[in-house]
């Protein structure tokens, strides 16, 4: 629930709905449109830009918010001594790379002029800036400590955390000084009234019509309005609640295995999406039996993406061929395909145990789904490349540890993009947090840093193409499969379960759906 240290894709689900930034998709349009941000401006090179804050924007406990929490947050994200894992986050920011490796001379770009001004310096022209501000990993937030130390983290999002229940539930009731929550009458902290809003502002009330502000005891923080997150430990449990009537909503944990069967019973009530987002099998180059280009590439044409998709999992994925998802049409380069990947250019059967290799492990957090992936992966690696495999599945932490500790031969790795295609080219970037395989090319690094420095969508785009050539000719992962998302949901919500281009769900939507 800190954004400094989000990582998986539940964490943005819960922070999405806590903290809330300079702008918020439309869920409408799937467009970013203003939030805590009256109005801004940039400069003619679009390296400079201005953010009015809103003046009747406040955190949950009645603060208001300032240019001046947004630069306190985003340094504490930078701060090495914080050490976020979503500090590259950033990195659009001039300067703040070196902040965060410490190596720095200056202060990152990020300056409060004044409470109600903030000026962002970039690194590099970035058109995608409105969206990429959306995430819930760049609201602003105050921390506080208490007397043992530990910190509560306060947002500006429609939601506030009531109560923890570790591995059981958590509840959230609303946030009594969100603005969408309540009329200029009701809302705690002064007069809204429509003449005197920010036109940005009354736009987005306009657009995100909410309950109303007559519910009773929300504007005494009540619990007329919550939501209620139960934890499941295994995929099993999560359907058995959602069918008994227990959960109106399973969010991340439907066993794709089992999405035609539930297809079945269901209909339109399971619901699938497609994501930003890629599968991969990272290989570790460090380990000297993965280290050649050939032996790579062999594993990744040997594995049967079309069977995963259609037979195994048949829940709106797509075989991946390539390293940029299909959801970037339109936004980048077009689809991008390594020609050695696809169907019938892979590795023919083999009969043969290729004994210069040796047993090569696959690594993966545990689940249903994943387990069925990697076994299936196991049968195509020893039937069509002739490999001896073995399989690891781990609690998630465990498997986070040896994964970004190098600790892994070959390990199941997905990656979600923001709205800018680069992010994906990025994670394979020297040094990159993401870039767990090791993988270093003076080259790639270059044609990702010269696309980040265009500003002709053309040279851009071909840069990128440039750089994925690379990766194919490289393979420092195998793409598996462009990701999507299967929800469960009660009738009365299933036309009004449309997650954001990031895969986010707005509880507040639901709850409006669900009257």
């Amino acid at each position: 629930m800190d954004p400094a240290f989000l990582q998986g894709s539940n964490d943005f689900q819960v922070a999405a709905n806590l903290h809330e930034g300079l702008f918020r998709y439309d869920p409408a349009t799937g467009k970013a449109i203003p939030a805590l941000t009256a109005s801004f401006s940039t400069s003619p090179d679009g390296l400079t830009w201005e953010f009015k804050i809103d003046s009747e924007a406040r955190f949950s406990d009645g603060t208001p918010v300032t240019a001046r929490d947004f630069e306190i947050s985003w340094l504490r994200i930078l701060d090495p001594a914080t050490a976020s894992p979503g500090a590259d986050a950033l990195y659009f920011i001039k300067g703040a790379r070196q902040f965060n490796a410490g190596t720095a001379s200056a202060k990152p770009g990020v300056y409060a002029v004044d409470d109600a001004t903030l000026r962002l310096v970039l690194e590099h022209p970035q058109p995608y800036l409105p969206e990429m501000l959306c995430s819930p990993r760049l609201a602003p937030v105050r921390v506080a400590t208490d007397k043992k130390g530990a910190h509560s983290v306060i947002g500006t999002g429609p939601f506030v955390l009531v109560e923890w229940r570790p591995r059981q539930k958590a509840i959230f009731g609303p946030n009594p000084y969100y603005a969408r929550w309540t009329s200029s009458e009701a809302r705690p902290g002064g007069d809204r009234s429509a003449s005197s809003s920010p036109p940005a502002a009354q736009e987005a009330n306009r657009l995100l019509p909410r309950l109303g502000p007559h519910r009773p005891g929300l504007e005494s923080g009540g619990l007329a309005v919550r939501v209620v997150l139960l934890f499941a430990q295994t995929e099993d449990s999560a359907v058995a609640w959602w069918e008994s009537g227990q959960a109106d909503l399973v969010v991340g944990l439907v066993p794709v295995q089992r999405v035609p069967i539930l297809v079945q019973k269901h209909g339109r009530q399971v619901v699938t999406r497609p994501m930003r987002s890629v599968f991969y099998f990272m290989f570790n180059m460090r380990r000297p039996a993965l280290a050649q280009a050939a032996t790579r590439e062999r594993i990744s044409a040997a594995i049967e993406r079309d069977t995963i998709v259609s037979n195994l999992l048949a829940a709106g994925q797509f075989p991946a061929y390539g390293f940029l998802p299909d959801m970037y049409a339109g936004r980048g380069p077009g689809a991008l395909v390594c020609e050695r990947l696809r169907p019938g250019a892979g590795t023919q059967s083999s009969a043969e145990k290729d004994a210069s290799i040796g047993a090569i492990e696959l690594l993966s957090n545990s689940s249903e789904t994943l387990k069925a992936i990697l076994e299936l992966t196991q049968q195509s690696l020893k039937k069509r490349a002739g490999l001896d495999v073995t399989l690891r599945l781990l609690e998630w932490k465990s498997f986070l540890s040896l994964v970004q500790g190098g600790e892994f031969d070959v390990a199941r790795y997905s990656l979600t993009g923001g709205p800018d295609p680069i992010d994906f080219f990025d994670n394979f970037s020297t040094d990159h947090s993401n870039d767990v395989s090791g993988f270093s090319d003076t080259e790639y690094d270059k044609l990702v840093a010269s696309a980040k420095a265009e500003r002709n969508v053309e040279k851009r785009n071909a840069a990128l193409i440039a750089a994925h050539g690379i990766l194919c000719a490289r393979m420092p992962a195998a793409p598996v499969y462009f990701s999507s998302q299967v929800f469960l949901a009660k009738q009365s919500l299933v036309e009004g379960l449309s997650p954001d281009p990031e895969g986010i769900l707005y509880w507040e939507d639901l709850i409006e759906e669900s009257k």
